[in-house]
């Protein structure tokens, strides 16, 4: 099984050993030049990410924020463009093709 690196979020992220290098050994030679960018820049990456600044305010618990198509159909009240939001949420949550998209014909 592979060794990753666990970073916090953001951070950077390498996977030494990856299933590719051991399964095609053509891949071993890319593989080995990618760990050993990764070794050379994280320390400058390391050093960039301490000096980021994070002031920004908490979100409220029951913030949302909805797409934008949503949000105007919602302000509008056109039930015909909410009926036609929801039939796409379904085809697209079903996998189907959505449909929905056939607005001309």
């Amino acid at each position: 099984m592979p060794e990753s690196v666990a970073t916090p979020p953001g951070r950077l992220r390498r996977n030494r050993g990856s299933s590719a290098a051991r399964g095609l050994p053509e891949f071993k030679e890319r593989d080995d030049a990618v760990t050993a960018e990764a070794d050379r820049i994280e320390p400058v990456v390391e050093e960039a990410m301490a000096r980021q600044v994070r002031n920004a305010p908490e979100l409220p618990a029951d913030h949302s924020s909805p797409a934008i198509p949503r949000r105007m159909v919602d302000a509008s009240g056109n039930e015909q463009g909410q009926k036609w939001l929801e039939r796409l949420a379904e085809e697209t949550a079903s996998g189907e093709v959505a449909s929905s998209f056939d607005v001309v014909g």
